[in-house]
């Protein structure tokens, strides 16, 4: 099928034909408010991160915009403690539960989001946590098109965080679309993307597969928060 010729109608073909085949979803998981998030028990190893997963050129980050699903929801106070470590005190956290990343089923999308986050000013950096609404949405091979949607309303020349999806009952499909993310940005450039699907298989980190536990939370935030100060000058 050859490419819409804006992500506008890419957005409204991808939801009508998805719509028309009665997929079923993540995002009915993910529609509900966010479980609550007390500690699970578990061993998990709390070491050093991963290595960035792609190179980072060290630039001024003053401002930072993160859009994501039910899980950055979950994680906000966390984040915004952490931002608040790297001196990110005004960072502007902009998440749904139930989110996508093109396709506003239940509440505004992804791409709606960035548009309204750029109406007001560009950030210096974007953090995108979406997709685990959408792996199980989409054929494996419309990943890509779903994603540099996106990614055209985002300025070329910001640099993206991008935290990658885990779900416990579509471990093939999430582990396609992460290989799909990593391709796609590293065609783009000037985006690196925070590991969470190796950490959130471990015991405890999640509490129904999907949503992080209290642990998780600690986790989750520690990698996006490290993947942004890698950027900093």
């Amino acid at each position: 099928m050859p490419p819409p010729s804006g992500h506008r109608a890419l957005s409204v073909a991808l939801a009508a034909a998805l719509v028309a085949a009665g997929a079923a979803c993540s995002s009915d998981r993910e529609a509900a408010s966010a479980p609550a998030f007390g500690t699970v028990p578990g061993t998990v190893p709390t070491g050093p991160l991963p290595p960035p997963l792609a190179t980072t050129a060290q630039v001024p980050i003053d401002t930072v915009a993160m859009v994501g699903d039910s899980i950055t929801v979950g994680s906000q106070a966390a984040l915004e403690e952490g931002f608040g470590t790297l001196g990110l005190d005004d960072a502007e956290i902009d998440a749904e539960s139930g989110r996508r990343m093109i396709a506003g089923v239940r509440v505004g999308s992804g791409l709606e989001a960035v548009d309204e986050i750029t109406a007001a000013g560009t950030p210096d950096l974007w953090v995108i946590a979406l997709g685990t609404n959408d792996v199980a949405n989409y054929l494996p091979t419309e990943y890509a098109d779903v994603i540099n949607a996106l990614l055209a309303d985002i300025p070329a020349d910001a640099p993206v965080v991008w935290v990658d999806t885990y779900l416990e009952e579509y471990q093939d499909l999430s582990s396609q679309f992460n290989d799909v993310l990593r391709r796609v940005l590293a065609q783009r450039g000037n985006a690196t993307v925070v590991d969470w699907a190796s950490i959130a298989a471990e015991d405890g980190v999640l509490t129904d597969g999907v949503h992080p536990s209290g642990f998780g939370v600690q986790e989750f935030t520690r990698r996006v928060v490290a993947a942004v100060d890698s950027w900093q000058a």
